[in-house]
């Protein structure tokens, strides 16, 4: 009975299994911390920029050809008028 008890805790059959479950265990708990964290940060970023970004209105036509030529000076204004 003794040796079999014996032959039982020497025996490491199977630790390197604990080892790696303990591990996995650690790396998922460290990744749900850190969404913890940065969730609450990028949400109220995102939210800040779609609240910025809804007062601008995208105009998909040019209306005329001075809108085009405005657009041109706003973008380069240092280019020569010939």
């Amino acid at each position: 009975m003794n040796s079999t008890i014996l032959a039982f805790t020497t025996n490491e059959n199977g630790a390197i299994t604990v080892d790696w479950v303990i591990i996995s265990a650690a790396v998922v708990g460290m990744a749900l911390a850190v969404i913890a964290l940065v969730g609450g940060g990028s949400n109220h970023a995102s939210l800040h920029t779609a609240g910025v970004m809804s007062g601008y209105e995208i105009d998909s036509e040019f209306d005329n050809e001075d809108e085009i030529a405005a657009l041109v000076e706003a973008a380069d204004p240092e280019a020569d008028d010939d």
